[in-house]
C-alpha cells in the first residue's frame, strides 16, 4: 500500500503546477500523514496482541495444562523471571 502512495508522488507533482495544486498538496500530505499513523497503529496493535498471548500462556504455564514435557521446555524459555 505504502508503494503505490508513494509512486503516485511523480504524478502529483505534476498537478502542483495546475489550477488543482491545493487538492495535489491536501492529497500528498494526507498520504504522508497516514503512512505515519498507519505504522503507528500496527506497532500499538501488535504489542497488544503480544501482550495478550503472552499473558494467556502464563495462565496456562500456572494451570499445569501442558501435557509434554518438551512444551513446558520450550515456554520456559519465554517466562525467565
Amino acid at each position: 500500500m505504502s508503494a503505490i502512495i508513494l509512486g503516485l508522488f511523480p504524478l502529483l507533482s505534476l498537478f502542483l503546477v495546475t489550477s488543482v495544486f491545493r487538492e495535489s498538496t491536501k492529497f500528498m500530505l494526507g498520504s504522508i500523514l497516514w503512512l505515519t499513523t498507519w505504522g503507528v497503529a500496527i506497532a500499538i496493535t501488535h504489542t497488544a496482541s503480544v501482550d495478550g498471548v503472552l499473558s494467556v500462556l502464563r495462565m496456562i504455564v500456572r494451570l499445569g495444562l501442558l501435557q509434554y514435557k518438551k512444551d513446558i521446555i520450550v515456554v520456559d524459555l519465554f517466562f525467565v523471571d
